[in-house]
Formats: C-alpha cells, structure tokens, sequence
C-alpha cells in the first residue's frame, strides 16, 4: 500500500540500511479527507492526528535492524506470497504482504508454492545475489524470538534503533511523528512487488479461510 511505502522509505532513510520491512496491513489506515464527519462528530481537517498515528501503528512495536542474505530475502517473500496467494485454503493465513522498501520483486503469482519469486533486485537495477549480505530496518514485538523482524524469522544481529530524544528503542508511533517533524518527504508511487501474470488477487469462489 502507499502507506506501508511511505513509512518503509522514512525507515529506511533514518536508519540508513539497504532495505526496510514492515508488517503489511499492521502498518496502515485511511486518512479521513477534509470534510469528512467523524463517529465523535467532529470535522476531518486533512491534518495528521495523534489519534491517526495510533490507528496506523495499533500493536506494541519498536524499531530494529537486522542482517540477512539474498536467499533469506527470497525465503521471507515466498513464505509470505504462499500465505496469501496458495491454491490450497490450509495454505493461507494472514492475508497480506510485507511493506518493502530498497528492492525490486518480480513475482508470477500464477505459479505453485514456493516457486512465485522470480528474481529480486535493488532500486538500481542490480540483482540481489543468494549469498549477498543485506542489512533492513523494521521492527519488533515484545513477543518475538530473537531472530524476528516484524512477524518475519531468520534475522541475525538484530540490534534496536534508538530514539536520541531518550536512548531507548524507538516505538513506530514515536519514529512516525519525528520523522514528519523531520520532513521526510512521501514516497513516490511504485510497485515493489511487480506480478508479471496479473493475476487476479480474489477467488472466483468465495472460501472460508480457515484458522491455524
């Protein structure tokens, strides 16, 4: 989403890492347009609100880096286009993508679990090798095992990004507002994720996902 754009690239660009993750629909809410009636009847300015940031970021997250390779980058991206886009029901869980910023993916969702990455590559066009080490920028729940970043296993050396104000973890809510105080500008619009088939992302038969 343009939402999970925008705040990847500040995140990426505070932190200064290659990459940058973020946990799919965690990361994003409308904003009300100006004008627009809210349930407690006041009037939607345009305006950013506290109350907003706390809509995008509901769960308990801070800021981290972590280090992978190329193959770990692939594993992470089938992983989760299998969740959301396997032909087998008991396959699925979740239902969304990671929000990605730094990186290029050609995908073909039409194919088998497993085999829907085609080839990754950085924003200038260069391959991301298997054995190419890559350090991203994303984040953590208290709950998460040592080698996670948000949601996703099989990071190492994951080290907290701190907020200088107070020297402890930055929490995404807390990064969003410095960053916007900071003026960091919205992401441009782009396709991370580019499917080459243009496969159609909804069922013909409406399904009841089951529950794991």
């Amino acid at each position: 989403s343009s939402f999970n754009n925008f705040v990847t690239d500040m995140l990426r660009t505070a932190a200064g890492t290659q990459l940058a993750l973020a946990p799919g629909f965690r990361f994003d809410s409308p904003l009300p347009a100006p004008a627009m009636l809210l349930e407690d009847n006041t009037v939607a300015t345009g305006a950013i609100t506290l109350e907003d940031v706390y809509r995008y970021f509901p769960v308990v997250y801070t800021l981290a880096i972590g280090q992978t390779d190329g193959a770990g980058l692939r594993n992470l991206l089938e992983g989760a286009l299998t969740q959301v886009y396997s032909s087998d029901a008991f396959r699925q869980a979740g239902g969304w993508t990671p929000g990605l910023s730094g990186l290029r993916a050609d995908v073909d969702l039409s194919k088998p679990d497993g085999q829907r990455v085609l080839t990754l590559s950085h924003t200038d066009g260069s391959p991301i090798l298997p054995d190419e080490k890559l350090i991203v920028a994303g984040c953590r729940r208290p709950v998460d095992t040592a080698d996670t970043l948000c949601g996703y296993a099989g990071f190492s050396n994951i080290t907290p990004l701190l907020d200088p104000a107070t020297g402890k973890p930055y929490t995404a809510a807390d990064f969003f507002v410095h960053a916007l105080a900071a003026g960091y500008g919205p992401a441009a619009a782009r396709d991370s994720l580019h499917d080459v088939s243009a496969t159609p992302v909804w069922p013909a038969t409406p399904f009841v996902q089951p529950l794991p």
